[in-house]
């Protein structure tokens, strides 16, 4: 089933980030275990401001494992209103994703190698300045 499948790819981006980041999301698998994927991908979805965790993996170059990024693969589309997708399509923009015409559940290495350059190349004590309201 399409919901079951999606539960689990939201699980994923938890394990994922725990592993591969050390970014422990203990809030966003708290909601997966009371409401399931679906309904916790709307609900981060149609919050007026991006979540912590998302604001978390766009500073780590990693908007791949964000919940909208699961939300605009092709494989869900079908879970969701046109209304959800642009919302989702509209955010991961916002955040400089450039992959929507191309979805790739995760980058190519180039673009870690790219990620990690612009990164060496800003100056020392500077963050990256999210568009928006950062959740607080």
């Amino acid at each position: 089933q399409l919901e079951r499948r999606f539960h689990q790819a939201m699980v994923s981006i938890y394990t994922t980030a725990k592993r591969e980041l050390g970014y422990n999301a203990t809030r966003f698998l708290q909601m997966l275990s009371e409401q399931g994927g679906l309904a916790t991908a709307k609900q981060l979805l149609w919050d007026d401001s991006p979540s912590a965790g998302f604001t978390t993996l766009w500073e780590r170059g990693r908007l791949d494992l964000t919940v909208e990024a699961k939300v605009v693969a092709p494989e869900y589309a079908a879970l969701f209103t046109e209304a959800d997708l642009d919302r989702a399509r509209d955010r991961l923009k916002a955040y400089g994703w450039d992959r929507l015409a191309t979805f790739r559940s995760h980058p190519p290495p180039a673009a870690h190698a790219f990620a990690a350059h612009a990164a060496h190349r800003r100056p020392s004590g500077r963050s990256r300045s999210a568009p928006g309201p950062r959740p607080g």
